[in-house]
């Protein structure tokens, strides 16, 4: 069946329900919440930084299912909570994250 056909379909089927289906209906939709969302959100910080470097976010997440052409699977996210400035490694293995913090502290403090 050709592309097009079936976006056509997908079209008139979101219509249709839009036209038939109430919102109340939508609205209390379990699985339609659930599908949107994966996890419940963070609650808010009372906590904010008055200038640059002050509180900084860091995670290191993976191993990632595929790595990269150059063999990284694991990430360094670094997250300057007053300039949201985001700086992210690529890292072969999780063992290099300290060396990169250092690094990061040490660049931060010149």
């Amino acid at each position: 069946m050709p592309y097009w056909v079936i976006y056509l379909f997908q079209i008139a089927l979101f219509e249709f329900v839009l036209q038939n289906v109430s919102r109340d209906v939508i609205k209390q939709c379990l699985i339609c919440s659930m599908a949107r969302q994966h996890r419940l959100a963070f609650p808010h910080s009372q906590i904010h930084s008055t200038h640059v470097f002050e509180l900084v976010h860091i995670d290191l997440w993976g191993p990632y299912r595929v790595q990269t052409y150059n063999g990284y699977k694991y990430f360094l996210t670094i997250v300057d909570d007053y300039s949201r400035t985001t700086w992210t490694h690529l890292l072969a293995t999780k063992s290099n994250a300290m060396h990169l913090i250092k690094a990061f502290i040490e660049m931060v403090s010149t």
